[in-house]
């Protein structure tokens, strides 16, 4: 047990120790556990030495309302409060943000299907028409091996659209065309017959793709017709008619330049 010492003495080394624990114990915001038992000792260092306790003594006896110690505060709230509901609002943006990313993500998905489909359907359509849709050009050069060899068109690719690259880049030249109307030529005097419907056509498309470069003065194919008056310098006679001064029948159309230039003579039989 501590002496009772005198109120005006200086508290030694231990007091000032068990002092310093009660003045902390007594601002401590809450009086919990860990409180000592307070004894008279106790007490009497309170009043002696803690500015509170003789505040708190003072405002009973005189009956004045009870303040806050200076040293004791309590928090603010308000400004914490604030904080708190900025936090929530911001929270709330972030949610709302959220929500709207989860909702592009989804709409995004969703044209990326359509896409995907469409992308699918189109493919499935240019993988039908390299099929299905075969120029009748590259049908006759096919089935005529020969006179695709003569032409420097043998072994087309079997890929369509190659194929008929390939064709127009040949067959787009002057002197292609001249060659494939002689080829034809010779097949129409050796089995005495005027040109397919189908060689008319090639010779027709070969000069369509010859006069993109041409446009201005395009070469076009010459058909005269039956009963006109043979015309040496425009018409060639074949060798199945030896004379003759009127056309019979057209075997071959004749090829003319733009300018009004023969580039070839229509192949026909007179009588």
């Amino acid at each position: 047990m501590e002496k009772d010492d005198d109120a005006t003495a200086e508290p030694d080394k231990d007091v000032r120790k068990r002092l310093k624990k009660l003045s902390e114990e007594w601002y401590a915001p809450g009086y919990g556990s860990g409180f000592e038992k307070l004894t008279a000792f106790h007490l009497r260092l309170l009043l002696e030495h803690v500015p509170a306790v003789q505040e708190l003594i003072r405002q009973i006896v005189s009956g004045e309302p009870r303040t806050p110690s200076p040293e004791h505060k309590p928090p603010q709230s308000e400004p914490l409060q604030e904080e708190i509901q900025a936090l929530q609002q911001g929270l709330s943006t972030c949610r709302n943000e959220q929500d709207k990313l989860r909702q592009q993500l989804q709409d995004g998905k969703e044209e990326l299907k359509k896409l995907q489909a469409e992308n699918r359907r189109l493919y499935k359509d240019l993988t039908v028409q390299r099929q299905s849709a075969q120029p009748s050009a590259l049908a006759l050069l096919r089935s005529e091996q020969a006179l695709a060899e003569r032409l420097g068109l043998g072994g087309l690719p079997q890929d369509p659209i190659q194929a008929l690259i390939r064709a127009v880049a040949v067959l787009s030249q002057m002197g292609t065309i001249e060659r494939l109307w002689d080829a034809l030529k010779e097949t129409c005097e050796r089995e005495q017959r005027r040109a397919s419907q189908e060689e008319v056509s090639l010779l027709q498309t070969a000069l369509d793709w010859h006069n993109q470069n041409w446009q201005q003065r395009p070469y076009a194919l010459r058909q005269p017709r039956a009963g006109e008056p043979f015309d040496f310098s425009t018409q060639l006679r074949s060798s199945s008619a030896t004379s003759g001064e009127k056309i019979a029948a057209l075997w071959l159309p004749g090829i003319v330049a733009g300018s009004g230039a023969v580039q070839k003579k229509a192949l026909v039989t007179t009588q």
